[in-house]
């Protein structure tokens, strides 16, 4: 038989404000999920031997981690800063995308593809070091039009449920090994998920267990030149398996041992890292998504709020790309805190949720409305989206020190570049202004 190699995904993300709230209300809570994260660096150190860990970090989550007002509160709980620096120096964690905003790209305007793209990239970048070379659709909602999009950004491998994959010839695409796919003559490399294993991640298993089936389940599979490939992904921070604080949940009952027992040779899986695996052994044969997967998912939302939503982002376009000879209505700044708010109202768990999600997602979209549909348009000609971009100040009341380091910075003020100090949007705000180069969940689960 043989050998196989596993790639462990954890999906982390909270959306839009969510650890701030549970600040407010539920503290206890909060540390619980904050050591989640936690554990995931400390881990990857001491395992660096032979642990590999793909974390699809949501920028929404680490937005909220990079808060300075939330790093004060949160000091008596958890130290922030470390958890996020443990996550940046461990070499063996892969980190992978999911958007700028965890958008669910196919529900979205596809003008908006590209920023949610590569912002998240330029952000992972500038925190981590890190070159995103996969991508994990949030909830994986997908279409066949988001491949020539994510090759056109830099991503090189997709993680899809092995479910939506079909063969050229017929027949269900084998869970244990990459495939190429192709659209619009774009080829990404997609790794299928099992969704079997991936359940018993999210909500426990052991070792030998997890040893014995998968020796099983590869029995029944094709026969394949390279080792097989069996991908599992799970959240990282919800449900006991997860939070609990004893270490007797997915950490210290299920990884410490898979770990230890690798360590001793004894074990018949080998942990991997996608990108490695992908350099020794390229996808070779061409995978289809299934008919039903093609086009864009059946959207369970408020359907209101995503026609509001792209009435909105066509407004926002045709003013800042205003066609040929005319001119555009509205200055910069204000057309840039537009823009903040509608890329935020793109989050999958204020697009997709409910209740006071779908109530926030609406308070978004009337802010966003306010800016764009003004009663006395001031007229500034000449207007560009890259000047946008180049200027975008997040100029939110509850977000008044992204701003202010901004100014800071786009002044050439000094401004310490640490993880505690500097949040992502101050960053991004800097580099736009000063015009320096910066290319390089399901649904929410609430507390």
């Amino acid at each position: 038989m043989n050998s196989v190699m596993h790639a462990l995904v954890l999906h982390l993300y909270q959306p839009l404000d969510n650890l701030h709230m549970l600040f407010r209300e539920n503290p206890e809570e909060l540390r619980r999920i904050l050591l989640c994260y936690e554990r995931v660096g400390r881990y990857a150190h001491k395992y660096a031997g032979v642990a590999h860990i793909h974390v699809a970090l949501s920028s929404v989550l680490l937005e909220q981690l990079r808060d300075p007002k939330l790093i004060n509160a949160c000091r008596k709980l958890v130290d922030i800063p470390s958890v996020l620096e443990s996550l940046r120096s461990a070499p063996n964690i892969e980190f992978v995308g999911t958007g700028f905003r965890h958008a669910p790209l196919p529900f979205i305007p596809q003008e908006d593809w590209e920023d949610q793209l590569q912002l998240e990239r330029e952000l992972m970048s500038s925190v981590f070091g890190r070159v995103l070379k996969g991508y994990f659709p949030p909830s994986a909602f997908f279409c066949a039009d988001m491949v020539p999009a994510l090759v056109a950004a830099g991503y090189e491998y997709l993680l899809l449920p092995a479910h939506m994959l079909t063969l050229q010839k017929g027949g269900e695409a084998d869970p244990y090994r990459p495939y190429k796919l192709t659209h619009h003559n774009a080829s990404i490399t997609v790794v299928p998920i099992d969704a079997g294993f991936s359940q018993s991640q999210q909500y426990g298993l052991e070792a030998s267990w997890f040893a014995d089936e998968v020796r099983n389940g590869v029995m029944l599979a094709l026969p394949y030149s390279a080792p097989y490939l069996l991908t599992t992904w799970s959240d990282g921070e919800n449900g006991e398996w997860f939070r609990t604080y004893d270490e007797q949940g997915f950490f210290g009952s299920f990884f410490s041992p898979y770990m230890e027992f690798s360590e001793l040779g004894a074990f018949p899986i080998q942990p991997v890292s996608i990108t490695e695996y992908l350099n020794s052994y390229p996808a070779q044969v061409q995978a289809l998504l299934k008919p039903e997967y093609t086009s864009n998912p059946a959207f369970s939302g408020d359907l209101s709020l995503k026609r509001k939503l792209s009435k909105l982002v066509a407004q926002y376009w045709s003013m800042a790309k205003p066609a040929s000879g005319s001119q555009a209505t509205m200055n910069k700044a204000t057309l840039a805190e537009a823009r903040t708010l509608l890329l935020e109202a793109e989050d999958s768990g204020l697009l997709l949720g409910e209740g006071p999600w779908a109530v926030k997602l609406k308070d978004l979209l009337t802010q966003a409305e306010k800016l764009l549909l003004p009663k006395a348009p001031e007229n500034i000609p000449g207007l560009q989206h890259e000047d946008i971009k180049k200027s975008t100040v997040k100029a939110k009341v509850s977000r008044p020190s992204d701003l202010k380091l901004a100014t800071k910075l786009a002044n050439g003020g000094a401004a310490s570049p640490t993880v505690e100090t500097v949040t992502p949007a101050a960053k991004t705000i800097a580099k736009k202004q000063t015009g320096e180069s910066t290319s390089t969940k399901n649904r929410p689960q609430k507390k």
